[in-house]
């Protein structure tokens, strides 16, 4: 596990390091970054650090008050099992879809607190039009306190939750569908409102989230 705790990082790999230290580098399997304000990225983009942290399981970003770019021009975390932000208010949107679709072992995924978000999922530039999105093993998607938040994608993308038995939505006000594009979600319960005190079974996300609103 490697974790940053309220320093005042800019940047936490430069290209020299990751050079020098790749073998310790890719051992990393839990990386926890709490209230590093200054920090606006994880890495530079043209840095080898996705390749590097493929095997990364674990990524929970805590109050990073000013990073503005996550996961964005990433796309190899086919071993990330936790994805959880909170308290980030300049973040727009969590992954592309690009990573989106690497993210294939997936079980948790969490965004709290972050009240500049518009959706999680943006559709890449060089993303085909419906293209799909599979997260076979996600059990739990949790959305908390996204005051901007509109939807989870507003991209025409396909996504399929095989696996997915909770979607809870406290605190966003703004979000009257799930996705655009083609949804598939059997047997999700879903939890809805400030309070997140109902409970509703859905076979049609989209209707049931425009339901709730209302």
């Amino acid at each position: 596990m490697l974790g940053l705790f309220w320093s005042s990082y800019k940047e936490i790999f430069s290209s020299g390091q990751v050079e020098k230290h790749v073998a310790k580098l890719a051992k990393i399997k839990s990386l926890r970054l709490v209230g590093l304000n200054d920090l606006n990225q994880l890495w530079e983009q043209n840095s080898k650090m996705d390749s590097i942290l493929q095997n990364l399981e674990i990524l929970q970003v805590p109050y990073c008050e000013n990073l503005t770019n996550l996961l964005s021009f990433s796309s190899s975390f086919q071993h990330l099992k936790v994805l959880e932000v909170w308290g980030c208010k300049k973040l727009v949107n969590l992954v592309t879809s690009t990573t989106a679709k690497s993210l294939v072992q997936l079980v948790k995924m969490g965004v709290y607190e972050c009240s500049g978000m518009t959706e999680v999922v943006v559709v890449a530039a060089a993303a085909i039009e419906g293209d799909n999105i599979i997260f076979n093993k996600l059990k739990s998607l949790r959305l908390e306190n996204l005051e901007s938040l509109a939807s989870f994608c507003s991209g025409n993308c396909t996504f399929k939750f095989s696996s997915l038995e909770e979607l809870i939505m406290i605190g966003c006000p703004k979000m009257k569908n799930f996705s655009r594009g083609e949804l598939t979600t059997p047997g999700v319960k879903v939890r809805y409102g400030d309070g997140g005190d109902e409970w509703r079974g859905s076979s049609d996300l989209n209707a049931t989230i425009q339901q709730l609103h209302e």
